[in-house]
C-alpha cells in the first residue's frame, strides 16, 4: 500500500466508528425497551422487587446516551485527517473514568440501567479496538516512510 492509501484507510476506519456511533445508539434504544419490559415484570414473569427504576429513567438513560454519542462524535472528529489513534485514545481516556463510575454506582442497578452501563462497555471495546488499529495504520504508514 502506498502511504496514500494508509491515509485513506485511516479515514475510512475513523468514518466508519464514528457512523457506528448513532446505530450503537438506536441498538441501546432497543436494548433499554426491552429491559424496560423486563423491569416491569421481571425475568421471569414475576414482579420485579428489587432495584427496580423509576418511571423516568429509561428517558434519562437514553439522552445521556445521545449526550456520550455526541461527545464521542465531537472528539473523534472524523473529517480531520490524520492523529486518528491519538484522538480515539483521547476518547478512551475520557470514557474509561465513565464507565468505570457507571459500574461502581450502578452495581446494584436494575435492568434500564445495567444495560446502559453494558452498552458503555461495548462502546469502550470498540474505542480500544479503533484505536490500536489506527495507531498500527499509523506506524506501518511512518514506518514506510522512513523507508
Amino acid at each position: 500500500m502506498t502511504p496514500s492509501s494508509f491515509d485513506t484507510a485511516r479515514s475510512v476506519l475513523g468514518w466508519v466508528a464514528t457512523a457506528l456511533l448513532p446505530v450503537a445508539w438506536v441498538v441501546l434504544y432497543f436494548d433499554l425497551q426491552a429491559a424496560r419490559i423486563e423491569e416491569v415484570v421481571g425475568p421471569r414473569g414475576l414482579p420485579l422487587e428489587y432495584a427496580a427504576g423509576r418511571a423516568e429513567l429509561l428517558s434519562n438513560e437514553l439522552v445521556t446516551g445521545a449526550i456520550e454519542v455526541g461527545l464521542l462524535i465531537l472528539v473523534l472528529q472524523p473529517w480531520r485527517r490524520g492523529l486518528l489513534w491519538a484522538r480515539a485514545m483521547g476518547a478512551f481516556a475520557l470514557f474509561l473514568p465513565w464507565t468505570v463510575l457507571a459500574f461502581a454506582i450502578g452495581m446494584h442497578a436494575g435492568p434500564i440501567s445495567s444495560t446502559h452501563t453494558e452498552w458503555r462497555l461495548i462502546i469502550l471495546g470498540v474505542i480500544g479496538v479503533v484505536m490500536v488499529v489506527s495507531g498500527l495504520f499509523a506506524l506501518v504508514g511512518h514506518h514506510r516512510k522512513a523507508v
